[in-house]
């Protein structure tokens, strides 16, 4: 459905690593934004999370099930009614749905050759079968075969020089940076059913976190900073895993996933309180309140001291590989809830191995979008990870 004021409906699904977001929202696309006017922000109108738990030792296809019944409850409430029919429906999955890596071709010769669109597709495709191959053991109870749900060039040198119009010129090298995110078949196909179950049989779009919060982030979150940013991070942190990318020169370099998120200090602190999940969730949700007394204060204190100290040593060891050469980026973007955001900025601000590889006293640490624009966006919900998802779908129309 297309409103009076160009603005497309569309329905938004995320689902990671222990949580299913589901948003109605009202986008305008990218290419009819007037560069002479202000940007037309898109509008969240209805959205509902639900959470989902998994045992200590889940097979793939436990968990896997376990998402779909969660993705089935999440969309319930929000089936179309007459006027509420999504044009466009868009999946943003995260870790562990997918594998997302940003690969460089080099491919040289003594004698110059011509570019054509047949040879870099050969390159790709030998890339992808690489993956296919070397990279998919972890889902193997699932089957072995794989969906291709992203690929993107994200730059291409020839001899050296940054071109976007590559074929039919001459070079005696090329280098591609290609951006490639693979997911199980069995993972898409479950997914696909659980929501044309809900909304027909239709087209759906699938991303990865990955490359939506990078998108947003470079065409966005950096422009928030008192500077000229092209050099950054992003540090990304769901329920389970934590995905650290780093950009370099506004192009997709580096992906790497660490096993802890917001559940680890839930379950720490659970376990001390001999308590349930919802209740540590909302006493975390009061310490950053500042509205416990002085002994649930100290407990909450105590349990995140522990595991910002666990957090921060597997963080340090990502940038300590020296992927993205001898200096890290001294600018860093943050996307987690909003209960948590404030205390992972502070938590990177704070660390002085991450300057350090920087070469800076203190890293400059912000939020993937400002308070103000989240609120403009999803002025019920104020998520940043629903408001994230409809800008990148405003650059996907």
């Amino acid at each position: 459905m297309t409103r009076g004021d160009n603005r497309t409906s569309v329905l938004l699904i995320s689902i990671d690593s222990g949580s299913v977001g589901v948003s109605h929202a009202l986008v305008l696309p990218h290419t009819q934004q007037r560069t002479s006017a202000p940007l037309v922000w898109p509008t969240i109108t209805d959205t509902k999370k639900v959470t989902f738990g998994i045992s200590d030792d889940p097979t793939p296809s436990r968990y896997l099930d376990t998402a779909c019944k969660a993705l089935d409850n999440a969309l319930t409430p929000i089936s179309p009614s007459s006027d509420t029919t999504p044009a466009h429906l868009l999946v943003v999955l995260g870790a562990p749905w997918t594998i997302t890596q940003t690969r460089t071709i080099l491919f040289r010769k003594a004698t110059s050759f011509i570019v054509t669109k047949r040879m870099v597709d050969d390159f790709i495709a030998k890339e992808i079968a690489y993956m296919m191959n070397h990279d998919m053991d972890q889902f193997k109870t699932l089957g072995t075969e794989s969906t291709i749900i992203e690929q993107h060039i994200t730059a291409i040198l020839l001899n050296g020089y940054e071109t976007t119009k590559p074929f039919g010129k001459k070079a005696t090298s090329i280098s591609i940076t290609l951006t490639i995110t693979l997911s199980p078949k069995a993972v898409i196909t479950q997914f696909t059913e659980t929501i044309h179950r809900h909304y027909g049989v239709r087209r759906l779009r699938f991303a990865s976190t990955t490359m939506a919060h990078f998108v947003v982030a470079r065409d966005y979150g950096v422009h928030t900073m008192h500077e000229s940013v092209e050099d950054f991070f992003i540090v990304d942190m769901s329920e389970d895993i934590t995905d650290i990318i780093f950009a370099k020169q506004n192009t997709l370099l580096y992906h790497q996933t660490i096993a802890l998120g917001t559940h680890s200090l839930t379950q720490q602190l659970n376990t001390i309180r001999n308590g349930n999940i919802a209740e540590t969730d909302a006493l975390i949700t009061a310490y950053k309140k500042d509205a416990l007394d002085a002994p649930q204060k100290a407990l909450v204190s105590n349990a995140l001291t522990q595991f910002q100290t666990m957090w921060t040593k597997q963080v340090d060891a990502v940038f300590d590989t020296h992927v993205f050469g001898l200096c890290a980026p001294k600018n860093g973007i943050v996307i987690t809830e909003d209960v948590w955001s404030d205390i992972i900025k502070t938590s990177l601000e704070n660390d002085q191995f991450l300057a350090h590889t920087a070469g800076v006293p203190s890293l400059t640490v912000t939020t993937i979008l400002p308070e103000t624009i989240v609120t403009s966006i999803d002025p019920k919900g104020q998520s940043a990870r629903c408001a994230a998802a409809a800008l990148f779908m405003s650059q996907l129309l």
